[in-house]
């Protein structure tokens, strides 16, 4: 799946930022600036995004297509241990 550009609803940036301490621009970046990026499959719909930041902040991000390359942003956090491995291709 290629994502060529994030939409925004407010009432989820409010909650990726004030929950997980994830900025939008960090999203943007690990979304659009890292090479290594992973999208998977998820359930009902949605998509993982298993991406890096310039930083090198791993985030793992939340989001539903919406028709011609775009994606919502549904929510973001920092990867766990075993979404970084999956990442780095490390079994």
């Amino acid at each position: 799946m290629k994502i060529v550009e994030l939409v925004w609803e407010e009432w989820h940036v409010e909650h990726i930022v004030s929950r997980y301490s994830v900025r939008p621009s960090e999203i943007e970046e690990a979304c659009f600036e890292d090479e290594s990026i992973r999208v998977l499959r998820g359930q009902e719909g949605l998509y993982y995004v298993l991406g890096k930041t310039l930083r090198d902040r791993y985030l793992h991000i939340v989001i539903k297509p919406t028709g011609k390359g775009k994606a919502k942003v549904i929510t973001a956090r920092d990867m766990n241990g075993s979404e970084k491995r999956l990442y780095k291709g490390v079994k």
